[in-house]
């Protein structure tokens, strides 16, 4: 552990034996460490969507395992703790029904905001269609949800929810690193047309590791929300067509009445399942352990 007299331990930080984080230490170090560390991470993507062009199913695999490789190396090269950096738990009485309450209210939220951006940019919908076909080319339903929905729960919530939110929880309140990595988490997959979705999701996602500190919830989140979209492209792959057919389709659409009806109920019914999961989190956190990490404990590496 470290201590005020040992400034040069203020970079670790083992929580695991539920000490107090120490004073010492320049957060703006540990930002500009995670900023960069997200630079190079951004570019190995790059990198590895050659392999994805050439490799097909098994290059997304290669991904996704070199972004878990990442995070367990950029952890060690700063001796992080990866107890503390990764922390698994059994989750409080309470916090998967928050959770899976919170995720359905994003999802209504993510619907309203995919079908907006759809009526704007019609071509929206054509990439939605070339990653699902891309996810589910094996036409072997188990593989596409390991590939396409387990996988990416494991590896990319080590990568942000694990360590990224672990570099960026010193920024002046560690709530800014809510909003903060989740913006970081939509941005990564370098789609315009996919920012918008995927960031609402990266919020949620960090929000849930933020007030429960457990990777497990995050994990099994986003894991949920891959399977539930590969399951209903498995379903509708013998109906819908081509991506140029989506566009089509899409191309097609107008702001009727009906439309904006249902885009109204969606909003409701998320920001009301938004509001209840929150408060199911907050009666949740009344019976927290003294071993586990409180959202207000300030992390430093």
């Amino acid at each position: 552990m470290t201590t005020n007299g040992r400034t040069s331990a203020g970079w670790i930080h083992d929580l695991s034996d539920g000490g107090q984080p120490p004073e010492t230490g320049d957060p703006r170090r540990h930002i500009l460490y995670g900023a960069i560390a997200y630079l190079l991470a951004v570019l190995l993507l790059v990198g590895l969507s050659f392999v994805q062009l050439l490799l097909g199913l098994w290059g997304l695999v290669i991904t996704e395992l070199a972004l878990a490789a990442f995070a367990l190396l950029a952890c060690l090269i700063r001796r992080i703790d990866l107890a503390s950096a990764f922390p698994i738990m059994k989750p409080r009485k309470g916090e998967p029904i928050a959770a899976l309450m919170l995720w359905i209210g994003t999802f209504l939220w993510v619907s309203v905001a995919a079908t907006l951006q759809m009526l704007l940019f019609p071509q929206t919908a054509a990439v939605g269609e070339a990653v699902g076909e891309a996810i589910t080319s094996s036409g072997v339903l188990f593989i596409s949800l390991l590939v396409g929905a387990l996988l990416p729960g494991i590896c990319e919530e080590m990568l942000f929810r694990g360590f990224f939110y672990r570099a960026f929880s010193t920024l002046p309140k560690r709530k800014y690193a809510v909003p903060v990595v989740g913006i970081l988490f939509g941005a990564f997959h370098l789609s315009l047309y996919r920012f918008l979705p995927t960031a609402l999701l990266g919020i949620l996602l960090t929000y849930l590791i933020y007030r429960t500190g457990n990777l497990l919830l995050p994990v099994a989140v986003h894991t949920l929300n891959n399977a539930f979209s590969v399951l209903v492209t498995s379903l509708s792959a013998g109906t819908a067509e081509t991506a140029a057919t989506a566009e089509a389709i899409a191309a097609g659409y107008t702001l009727t009445g009906e439309l904006m009806l249902s885009m109204l109920f969606c909003a409701v019914l998320g920001t009301l399942l938004l509001y209840r999961g929150v408060r199911r989190l907050d009666r949740a956190a009344m019976g927290w352990p003294k071993r586990r990490v409180r959202p207000e404990d300030e992390i430093v590496m």
